[in-house]
């Protein structure tokens, strides 16, 4: 199943959590991403799912980050290899999580930009490919916001028992630029720079990190 963000999105930001009791039993770690045997089988720490995002103010760029602290994971979270396992899972991530550490930030953004979307209590996203070796290469993911469906590239990078996927974002391409323009007028002031501009860039970055251990029975 290709591996729904908003983390994206989701593509995350996206709450970590402790392995669960499937990681047990996982032998030599040194070779994991092929164990494909019909004894064993990659299982996805749904409860480690994390999105983080990156978003930017002022002329001069200057990072915001935070996180989702809901992220649903749905359809099948287990395959025969990390292959199969990230690419038949798919990811809901909950908008209202929004997570920046202010609380008063979080409910502008809320209200103001997830508040101004089609569907903007929502974030959905699916990996439809993964090209490259077991340690990185490139994902492809669509990315479902504002209504609107795309697809686009980012980043993969794998170690024995963590994929992390880094990439970026234009809202612009999702329609997105009036509701940013709804968050920098509310957030007018809080959003200028040193030269005096009030400024709230349309690109995003984001981290999905994505934990899962092997299951064998005994």
């Amino acid at each position: 199943m290709p591996f729904r963000l908003v983390a994206f999105l989701a593509l995350t930001s996206f709450m970590f959590a402790c392995q669960s009791n499937s990681s047990e039993g996982s032998g030599d770690a040194d070779d994991q991403s092929n164990i494909s045997t019909a004894d064993c089988n990659i299982v996805l720490e749904t409860q480690a799912v994390m999105v983080k995002w990156t978003a930017f103010k002022f002329n001069e760029k200057t990072a915001v980050g935070g996180r989702f602290d809901d992220v649903l994971i749905e359809g099948p979270k287990t395959g025969i290899d990390w292959r199969e396992m990230a690419m038949n899972s798919s990811f809901t991530i909950k908008t209202n999580s929004v997570n920046s550490e202010n609380p008063e930030r979080d409910e502008k953004i809320q209200r103001h930009f997830f508040g101004q979307l089609i569907e903007g209590d929502k974030i959905e996203g699916l990996i439809t490919n993964l090209d490259g070796s077991d340690f990185e290469g490139e994902a492809q993911i669509e990315l479902s916001i504002n209504g609107i469906a795309k697809e686009f590239s980012c980043s993969y990078m794998k170690t024995e028992n963590l994929i992390v996927l880094n990439g970026n974002i234009d809202l612009v391409n999702w329609d997105g630029q009036a509701a940013t323009d709804s968050l920098n007028t509310v957030c007018y002031e809080l959003h200028k720079g040193a030269d005096g501009i009030s400024k709230l860039w349309t690109t995003v970055d984001f981290e999905v990190q994505m934990l899962y251990g092997i299951d064998c029975p005994n």
